[in-house]
């Protein structure tokens, strides 16, 4: 969830394999599992990891979407929209946002979670 919103992102098949291989290891319901009995992750979590690597002042967790933003365009290899669709952008004209999705879906479909050769899997 993001602005309290669900955040969607097709997934390649190999990354549902790691997925479903790490899943074997955690009875939570997340990924990432904080230190409370299956609750995720704190919000500070990965600010405190880049303080422990040494990148005080130096670097903040929305610095690496920009990182990753600027990596994905400069690949020219990945659609623009799917780009601003794995960070979270949300589309402001509200026609286009519907538009865009309806036709990035279905293409994405054979790497997302539920394409085909996959099971429909919630973690």
């Amino acid at each position: 969830m993001k602005m309290a919103r669900e955040h969607v992102v097709p997934l390649a098949p190999a990354v549902v394999a790691l997925l479903k291989e790490v899943r074997a290891y955690s009875s939570a319901n997340y990924v990432f599992v904080g230190e409370k009995s299956n609750q995720p992750i704190s919000r500070n979590t990965m600010i405190y990891a880049c303080y422990r690597m040494g990148y005080r002042g130096r670097q903040t967790v929305h610095g690496f979407r920009g990182l990753a933003s600027t990596w994905a365009n400069e690949a020219e290899c990945y659609q623009p929209d799917w780009i601003e669709m794995a960070l979270a952008h949300v589309e402001r004209d509200e026609v286009r946002g519907r538009i865009t999705l309806r036709f990035i879906f279905p293409r994405a479909g054979a790497c997302s979670m539920t394409g085909p050769g996959s099971s429909s899997t919630t973690w």
